[in-house]
This record gives structure tokens, sequence and C-alpha cells, in this order.
């Protein structure tokens, strides 16, 4: 969004997968491009990590 006007929107799955990052599975959002963001929740807190080398995170805090 920006302003307030949906500018991008893109369909995604979510799904179980083995992580590039993590060892182990993972909860992942796979976009229709094939990119994977690993969805956690912790304390309350929704947390995105990309599931790449030199990546992003980003929290986002419940109010």
């Amino acid at each position: 969004f920006l302003n307030g006007n949906l500018i991008s929107s893109q369909k995604y799955t979510l799904e179980t997968r083995e992580s590039l990052l993590f060892s182990g599975v993972r909860t992942m959002m796979i976009s229709e491009g094939g990119f994977r963001t690993i969805v956690e929740f912790d304390s309350g807190n929704l947390i995105l990590i990309g599931d790449c080398f030199d990546c992003f995170s980003s929290a986002y805090k419940r109010e």
C-alpha cells in the first residue's frame, strides 16, 4: 500500500518446507515467483524471514 492505495498484489501458498537457512522444516509463504518467506510467531509478534542468504527479516508487533 502507498498512501492507502494498493499498488501491488501477489498470490502465495503456506507450506511446510526444508529451510535453506535453518536446519529442519519451517512454515513458509511461497510466492507465485517461488520466493520463500519463513513465517514465525513469537510472543504475539509476527516474524518474516527471507529464506535466502544475505536476505531480510521483519518483525511486526500487534498493538
